[in-house]
């Protein structure tokens, strides 16, 4: 097998996501969806526009997604509070629920995929991946 930095990157990037598409689709998510829900669920309400300059993607995929989150109940459009010609969309308690249900499917994947490596080694290794990717 290559010892190439970047086909050994790809290859762990495509096992994560393989794996991590796998568990969170019983919970009616698929990584685009996620991605909009952890923001909201973990940064809390956000602009649709906000979203997008965080996510990097353009501002009509969101609109899909956050209609997409609408409609299974997962988000919800509000006014925003601090001005009400805007507004933000928020995690729903059932869209909480299911982002918490979420984050516990991606530690199993992340702890099944990293078996290999003592504790260290995987904190090293997010260390190294944050650096890198900033």
């Amino acid at each position: 097998m290559s010892s190439h930095v970047g086909y050994l990157t790809i290859r762990l990037a495509g096992l994560a996501k393989e794996s991590f598409e796998r568990a969170i689709e019983p919970l009616g998510l698929r990584p685009a969806l996620y991605d909009v829900l952890a923001v909201v669920a973990e940064l809390g309400p956000e602009s649709q526009r906000d979203l997008a300059a965080v996510l990097g993607i353009d501002p009509a995929r969101v609109v899909a997604l956050v209609d997409e989150l609408e409609s299974s109940g997962l988000a919800e459009r509000r006014v925003d509070p601090d001005d009400r010609r805007r507004r933000v969309v928020a995690p729903t308690r059932r869209g909480r629920d299911v982002h918490g249900r979420a984050l516990r499917a991606a530690r199993l994947v992340e702890a099944d995929l990293l078996d290999a490596l003592t504790p260290a080694e995987r904190t090293a290794l997010r260390d190294l991946l944050r650096r890198t990717v900033a």
